[in-house]
């Protein structure tokens, strides 16, 4: 049986918000545990316990981050679970060089080959938005806008367990939710499910 640790970034803001990414994750934890996973999730704003999330961490064979986009970044507290738990030595490990071996790159001293991860976030920005190179977002695209997170799991070892980002966009101003779950349980099946019968 594989494990399968959720990380949901919900957070209110101003006393409201965080039902949309609990959403997801409430899907998410429903159709991987259907298809024979494990599944623990940790709600970010609230954990408490360092020593306990980065236990987590080492059991799960895949990590699901799912978060809201605020401020042109996930939100402070969902950054403060990462600042404190996923620096930590034993799931970050260093930064891979030392003076014995100067040939080893910046970067490369993760401890969690092997593992796999996802993000998942909300966006009230438009596809047009991210994509097109006239629009706000200059054509970068959600994943070289969440690169510093990316970057945050490679630096843990998981470069090679990238699966694919999903995205659920104009969730303000022209939201598709229903349409956005359907996209996503398909999206986990494709990607994630697999993942769970090796």
């Amino acid at each position: 049986m594989k494990n399968v640790l959720i990380l949901n970034g919900a957070c209110k803001h101003f006393g409201h918000g965080g039902s949309l990414t609990q959403s997801f994750c409430d899907l998410a934890k429903t159709l991987l545990s259907k298809e024979g996973a494990r599944v623990e999730v940790t709600l970010m704003a609230e954990y408490s316990d360092i020593d306990a999330e980065c236990r987590k961490i080492l059991d799960a064979d895949i990590i699901l981050l799912q978060s809201p986009i605020w401020a042109m970044g996930m939100p402070w507290r969902v950054k403060k679970y990462v600042d404190e738990v996923m620096t930590q030595p034993v799931v970050c490990g260093s930064d891979g060089r030392s003076r014995e071996h100067p040939e080893r790159l910046y970067g490369s001293g993760g401890p969690l080959g092997g593992k796999r991860y996802m993000l998942s976030t909300t966006w009230n920005a438009s596809l047009r938005a991210l994509t097109q190179p006239k629009e706000f977002f200059s054509g970068l695209g959600a994943d070289a806008l969440l690169w510093p997170w990316h970057k945050q799991f490679e630096y843990m070892g998981l470069g090679l367990g990238k699966l694919p980002t999903f995205c659920s966009l104009d969730v303000y101003k022209n939201p598709q939710i229903e349409e956005d779950f359907r996209r996503f349980k398909a999206h986990l099946t494709r990607h994630v499910v697999p993942y769970l019968k090796d």
